[in-house]
């Protein structure tokens, strides 16, 4: 480090000592951190960590072939293979699953002016807006064959909504399940109004006799959720309902305006006060598939209206119980109306190399931070005899 450049000031276990932009962070243990462990050894262990700029698919790859000491594994098609690898006796790495945290759902736009661009959008929100509607599109989904297409095996699981059932505070009893159930689905279709007047086997929106065509945005990068789209294309055109691809290459920055019809992402929610506004009204700039119009005004629905009044109870209790009932009145509201239409929910691992100590197993790998924050980083060490050699040897911190 130049003699007069200003080091940056950290309160955390390490101290950057070398940025290469898209490519290479060296953090160095910083001397002066303020914890230590209970026989008074100043914390952090580790003396040097790195962090390199790569693919969700490629951290996994790296990891298992023990190139890397530490990955989320949060992509279910690479879990098989993966699991394979991690299985063998001489393998370098370790695969430690927790609860199913990783959802993907579909999102309906519900706003009825914003991204709203002709006659044909507006009717399609105003049906968006209606229960049966949405309860007609869960039950057109076949959630385990949704499931089978991603990861074959025992990882997907189907999903209602809300909270995910990792979470603490996930109820059964509190959960509304449609499940897949065809007849049911055209039956309610038919019930709406919408049916096929022209004969070609798309449904004809009785406002606007336009066939029923819903855009749905994906995110180019994400094979997961490129594999569900294609199941669901196919599935709700046997409801009658032709689905429009339309790709992105950030779902989360795309969506942020609101300038869509329908969207597929993970969006897992584990505690109702983390991240919520991706979830609930609970801002005017959120979430995405319910902001207000150009006047700064939306008409929430009576159970939206419900669930932020039970989320503000759980900011405002200090009542452990009374937290729990509102999350439960969250769960039923959200999945008893349909608010988005869950598909298909999966176990994360965290894949750890085997050199490393103090990794508890039993971490949660996303429930209040992604793994690397959960597992307590500065207790991890190595023993001496498998530490590998320093990228900036005899470089330290300084101040």
């Amino acid at each position: 480090m130049p003699a007069d450049a200003v080091p940056p000031v950290v309160l955390g276990g390490w101290v950057p000592v070398r940025h290469k932009a898209d490519e290479l962070v060296i953090l160095r243990r910083n001397p002066y951190y303020w914890k230590t462990d209970e026989a008074g050894n100043q914390l952090p262990y580790l003396n040097e960590m790195h962090f390199k700029l790569s693919t969700w698919s490629d951290r996994t790859t790296q990891a298992v072939a023990g190139t890397a000491d530490f990955s989320n594994m949060e992509n279910p098609g690479n879990f098989v293979e993966a699991l394979k690898q991690t299985l063998s006796a001489d393998a370098p790495v370790k695969a430690n699953f927790g609860p199913r945290v990783l959802s993907w759902r579909l999102e309906l736009n519900f706003s009825e002016t914003n991204g709203v661009q002709d006659e044909v959008d507006a009717e399609l929100r105003k049906f968006f807006r209606q229960k049966d509607f949405r309860v007609a599109l869960s039950h057109a989904l076949d959630r385990q064959a949704i499931g089978q297409s991603v990861a074959r095996g025992p990882f997907m699981y189907p999903y209602s909504g809300g909270f995910s059932s990792g979470s603490p505070y996930y109820d059964y009893d509190s959960t509304v399940y449609y499940p897949y159930d065809l007849v049911k689905a055209n039956a309610m279709l038919d019930a709406l109004g919408i049916k096929d007047t022209d004969g070609n086997g798309i449904r004809n929106m009785p406002g606007t006799g336009a066939d029923l065509e819903i855009d749905m945005m994906t995110d180019r990068r994400q094979v997961t959720e490129k594999k569900q789209a294609d199941a669901i294309i196919l599935m709700l055109a046997e409801a009658g309902i032709r689905v429009l691809i339309r790709n992105v290459d950030t779902i989360d920055t795309a969506s942020k305006n609101g300038d869509f019809n329908m969207l597929i992402r993970r969006k897992e929610w584990a505690l109702p006060t983390r991240e919520t506004c991706f979830h609930l009204p609970i801002a005017n700039s959120c979430p995405d598939r319910h902001l207000p119009g150009s006047d700064g005004t939306r008409n929430l629905m009576d159970f939206e209206v419900e669930m932020v009044e039970a989320y503000q109870t759980i900011l405002s209790t200090w009542d452990a119980v009374e937290a729990a009932e509102a999350a439960k009145t969250i769960q039923r509201l959200w999945t008893e109306n349909a608010y988005t239409i869950g598909t298909v929910q999966a176990p994360a691992a965290l894949l750890v190399n085997k050199r490393i100590r103090n990794a508890h197993p039993g971490t949660p790998v996303n429930m209040f931070e992604w793994a690397e924050d959960g597992v307590v980083r500065e207790r991890l060490w190595t023993p001496k005899d498998q530490q590998l050699k320093e990228l900036l040897p005899g470089t330290i911190a300084e101040y």
